[in-house]
């Protein structure tokens, strides 16, 4: 019968371990982590404890069944110590770390979810608390479906100096579970941690954008997965709208009549070889000349430049020009194949 106790207590903990590590819903983790692990620490702590008791209970029983008349004192002796040491051992393991195992489990899941079901959008800061050393800031944010929420989030004393009431802050939340987010307002961070929302715009992308008409529509196409574009005018040139993603280095910038476009990223992405080997694997014909490497395919004509920084650590990556009458464009190819560079340069202004 006491064999049959321990084992059922054995089998029972393990159970429930395994309920509260694998079966609790992640919405309900990042809801109640400290009333979830407190729970878990009350009730594994008791059953920590009646698993070792129980076993060592066992354990002296079957020391003295199996000793002689001779020893039989001496065990009964020695055990309480043994049982003293098992019960402080098995308190301090249930009290000390299945708590810390558990936060661990839980922030690793939160990790984990935002890496698997992870969107990025541009959230709106209302009533930053004032800056105390653990404080908060509420954020109002919409996700891709059109659910309005707004979530606290926990920052830093330090950190909340940079939040001001109305400001944008770009945050990572789970698209199946959207009150599961946080603040993502590092790059490296981002990079680090999620790659698969790190990447910058793809050729495809790109192209896609210099098809679309319209400022609205321009901004649908780059927010279609993360909604982090945002777009005003350019400082330089009023003439020009400029689409920035702050978060990853990237910007794009449009001239009045939509027909010059620009791609900018940061120098330290070596991202112009990529560029380069997707327009020759979607078909460009790639033409040399004496300063440059000019790729088209109607209707676009496509160059590298690098000297038309648009913010501090960026260069232009990619200018794609859009050129959708099919007589200006042969004009403009046939410029191209036969190095008139100067008669080029002066159509596309």
């Amino acid at each position: 019968m006491k064999y049959l106790k321990a084992v059922i207590l054995i089998v029972v903990t393990v159970l429930i371990y395994i309920y509260f590590f694998k079966f609790i819903n992640i919405n309900s983790l990042y809801s109640f982590p400290i009333v979830i692990t407190f729970i878990l620490a009350i009730v594994g702590t008791g059953l920590v404890f009646w698993v070792f008791y129980s076993t060592a209970d066992l354990v002296s029983r079957v020391q003295i069944m199996n000793s002689s008349d001779n020893d039989e004192e001496e065990s009964e002796l020695t055990f309480p110590s043994f049982y003293l040491f098992i019960k402080y051992i098995s308190f301090c393991l249930s009290i000390l770390i299945i708590p810390v195992a558990f936060y661990t489990h839980i922030s690793s899941s939160i990790e984990n979810e935002l890496g698997e079901y992870g969107k990025i959008t541009l959230g709106r800061v209302v009533n930053p608390q004032a800056p105390i050393p653990r404080e908060g800031i509420g954020v109002y944010y919409i996700t891709a479906d059109s659910q309005k929420i707004t979530n606290d989030f926990k920052v830093t004393k330090i950190t909340i100096r940079g939040f001001s009431n109305n400001g944008m802050v770009p945050i990572l939340y789970s698209k199946r579970y959207p009150r599961i987010a946080c603040i993502m307002d590092d790059e490296n961070k981002l990079k680090s941690k999620y790659p698969q929302l790190a990447k910058l715009s793809t050729l495809s992308e790109i192209l896609e954008f210099a098809r679309a008409s319209g400022i609205n529509n321009k901004l649908a196409v780059l927010n279609k997965e993360n909604q982090v574009w945002t777009y005003e005018s350019s400082e330089n040139d009023t003439k020009k709208i400029v689409f920035i993603d702050r978060l990853r280095s990237q910007a794009f910038s449009i001239n009045s009549n939509d027909t010059n476009i620009c791609f900018y990223v940061s120098e330290e992405d070596d991202d112009e070889i990529r560029l380069r080997e997707e327009l020759l694997g979607q078909g460009f014909e790639a033409k040399s000349t004496d300063k440059d490497v000019f790729y088209f395919k109607y209707p676009f004509i496509i160059a590298f430049n690098h000297n038309s920084p648009l913010f501090a650590d960026a260069t232009t990556v990619l200018e794609v020009n859009c050129v959708q009458d099919k007589v200006q464009y042969e004009q403009l190819a046939y410029f191209i194949n036969n190095d008139k560079l100067n008669e080029l340069l002066e159509v596309l202004k």
